[in-house]
């Protein structure tokens, strides 16, 4: 579950060019914040969490965008959006009507190249929960690029502000995801939705 916060920062950056405030959340963390030089970036889990401090932001933003940890149902007890970058297993994403997810890519060693998601989701690739078992498996998780992090971010920006307008072809896409999940799955008929520009960029792995 463990990915770089540096990932993140185009998204932080993102959010100040709209006016808004970064806040870094956690309860356990291997390093500060890089300085962006924007005291509207607020390294919250270094220096100054609390648990009510937890509950109370989740609370009041706007959304927010996390990874495959239970964090990300903080926010969800209030209703409040959350993004899960580097969703790790596919088939164990949030839940929430209005939440996106994007998953971590997962290569075959074997095959040389990225596994597609029937493929992930009809084997027992989608229950490895550990680098060791994918490791025994011969695959290998990648984490999600700072680009595709701040694409998700500026969808879910643009969705809450209404602005955002959906794309065919991406419809179609979130469609064959869907189709793809199976009772055994624990997010089965959840309405989250994959990032549309991550399911464009990769619309081979939807085959």
């Amino acid at each position: 579950r463990n990915c770089s916060i540096t990932n993140y920062l185009d998204a932080m950056k993102y959010i100040l060019g709209c006016g808004g405030y970064a806040v870094r959340v956690g309860a356990a963390v291997a390093e500060p914040l890089p300085d962006l030089g924007d005291p509207r970036v607020v390294d919250y889990a270094w220096n100054h969490r609390s648990d009510f401090g937890d509950i109370y932001l989740f609370a009041k933003c706007k959304f927010l965008v996390g990874s495959s940890a239970g964090i990300l149902y903080g926010p969800i007890i209030f209703n409040v959006p959350v993004i899960q970058a580097n969703g790790d297993p596919v088939a164990f994403f949030t839940f929430g009507a209005h939440d996106l997810f994007i998953p971590r890519p997962i290569w075959s060693k074997e095959e040389e190249r990225f596994l597609t998601f029937r493929e992930i989701l009809h084997s027992e690739v989608w229950s490895l929960r550990s680098f060791e078992a994918f490791e025994q498996a011969g695959l290998e998780l990648f984490e999600n690029s700072p680009e595709e992090i701040l694409a998700v971010t500026r969808e879910m920006n643009d969705r809450i502000d209404g602005r955002f307008v959906c794309a065919e072809e991406a419809q179609e896409l979130q469609g064959r995801f869907h189709s793809l999940l199976q009772p055994r799955h624990w997010t089965y008929r959840t309405p989250v939705r994959v990032g549309e520009e991550y399911a464009l960029t990769h619309r081979e792995l939807f085959d």
